[in-house]
């Protein structure tokens, strides 16, 4: 009678833990499942979701033919200012399996998934729970919608934030100088993928340099090395043109007065993973623990990825795919930091029963936790995911397009097409408000003036640059005005859709 009393306790025991870490799994999973469903959805839709994943493709196509991507500004195409991985890779990719939009979008998938294992297999190592890491991922997906739906789309921001994160994952100072030389290797990848992984940079050497100055020299030399010699060999290739795209354009952005509340609408989203962090750090100052402070790669990683994602978000140009680090940074951080910071509360209060998690209380704790952080986070995708009249329109225009009988320019969209230029209006924008790129743009504008483009597309939400604005009303009359059942309505970080069709007059 004993035993099956104890056998009794023991079922009601297992069960008592199954139920809310079941419950833990299938709310940390509804993100993944929303990402899943919106992702899929949207992976074969053949035309922009976003208004420079043409650029992004047109960039793949150019490795694909074996192109210099950084060449001289000319009417045939003008580069976006990033870093090369991402187009080398999808240059690989559109070579093996053609030129579509899907592949860029695809890999864009699998580097968001890459992401999520990361931060699990990171805040597991932290605290020897998966469940903690799982949660952490949930709060990664949830940001889906707060960075404007940007993980899935041909561009360069998935592939960066894998590749730093796993870069962070790398970096361990309690191991030999081959590891400091693989997180140098690591961290120069993510700065191949996009270029303000190199704000990151002191983060890690900081880390590195806490622990061991020896090994943080290993990882520095390393990271120098290969950063500066393959930037360099890129400038040279690219006559000069290189770093000029990628950094003295960029750091002209001016900043937009209207952002300076960004540090509001992230409390919004993230307070209890802020909170989670300053509990921590709350608990180091006042036990003295500074080194523990500057050498913990994840509160780096967390405080540099807030700083990223403030800084190029009150920018002009700062669109939501900004606000992606410091998703990743709270997701992480917040499970890294959570067992210190419950037991300094539990210093305070009796929170016994939280520690550790694998008792019912804690697990119930952690669900309400990441209920009320989903919450926080809540946004709806059914307006993100096209119809089967968004494919039918888009399918429609590019018929249209195809039935013109020439050349054409079209400044809010690229398509990598033969007949099309490949220069996006952001390209105008940028070389504009720089005085020594000026007249590169001036002579841009004079050769597409001289070539006799035949037809300008004109958009609905892109006004046109002062050159195409007199190109088109002096050299232009209307042609065609797109139908309402081609108009293009997908949402972007800039609303555009192609309006009317001017063509050029005859001599």
């Amino acid at each position: 009678m004993a035993d099956q009393d104890n056998a009794q306790s023991h079922a009601s025991s297992v069960w008592a833990l199954r139920i809310p870490q079941a419950f833990l799994v299938i709310l940390a999973l509804i993100p993944v499942a929303i990402f899943l469903r919106v992702a899929f959805s949207r992976l074969f839709y053949p035309f922009d979701l976003e208004w420079i994943e043409g650029h992004m493709l047109a960039m793949a196509v150019r490795v694909a033919r074996g192109l210099s991507l950084y060449p001289e500004p000319s009417l045939d195409y003008i580069p976006a200012p990033y870093f090369p991985g991402y187009f080398l890779l999808t240059g690989g990719l559109v070579k093996i399996f053609g030129i579509h939009f899907w592949v860029g979008r695809f890999l864009s998938i699998l580097c968001t998934f890459g992401t999520g294992f990361l931060i699990v297999y990171a805040v597991r190592k932290r605290t020897g729970d998966y469940l903690i890491g799982l949660a952490c991922m949930a709060i990664f997906f949830a940001s889906y919608g707060f960075t404007s739906s940007f993980y899935d789309l041909f561009r360069v921001d998935s592939l960066a934030i894998f590749t730093l994160i796993l870069a962070f994952v790398v970096a361990d100072p309690k191991k030999g100088y081959f590891v400091a030389a693989w997180a140098g290797l690591a961290l120069f990848a993510a700065v191949m993928a996009k270029q303000n992984a190199l704000l990151f940079y002191p983060g890690l050497a900081c880390v590195f340099f806490v622990k061991d100055w020896r090994k943080g020299l290993v990882f520095s030399v390393v990271f120098a090395v290969l950063t500066a010699g393959v930037c360099g060999a890129w400038h040279i290739a690219g006559g000069g043109w290189f770093l000029k795209y990628t950094f003295a354009l960029v750091t002209n952005d001016p900043i937009q007065k209207r952002y300076y509340l960004v540090h509001v609408w992230l409390l919004t989203q993230y307070a209890l993973p802020i909170a989670i962090v300053g509990l921590s750090m709350v608990s180091r100052l006042s036990s003295r623990r500074f080194q523990e402070i500057f050498g913990d790669k994840w509160l780096a990683f967390f405080a540099i990825s807030y700083v990223v994602s403030y800084m190029f978000r009150i920018t002009s140009g700062g669109a939501r795919n900004a606000m992606i680090p410091v998703s990743a940074g709270c997701a992480i951080a917040a499970g890294a930091m959570l067992p210190e910071a419950l037991a300094f509360i539990r210093g305070r209060m009796d929170f016994h029963s939280l520690l550790p998690l694998k008792k019912p209380a804690g697990l119930w704790a952690l669900s309400i936790l990441l209920v009320v952080q989903l919450l926080a986070q809540g946004h709806w995708f059914d307006r993100e995911i096209p119809t089967k009249q968004d494919h039918q329109a888009a399918r429609k225009f590019l018929a249209m397009l195809d039935d013109l009988d020439g050349t054409y320019y079209m400044p809010g969209h690229v398509l990598p097409r033969d007949n099309t230029y490949w220069i996006h209006e952001m390209s105008w924008r940028d070389f504009s408000k720089v005085q020594w790129a000026k007249p590169h743009i001036e002579q841009v504008a004079e050769g597409m003036e001289s070539e006799k483009v035949d037809y300008l597309i004109v958009e609905k939400g892109v006004s046109l640059n002062k050159y195409m604005r007199k190109m088109k009303n002096r050299d232009y009359k209307l042609y065609k005005t797109v139908p309402n059942s081609m108009k293009l309505k997908m949402p972007s970080a800039t609303k555009t859709a192609p309006d009317k069709i001017y063509k050029r007059k005859s001599p």
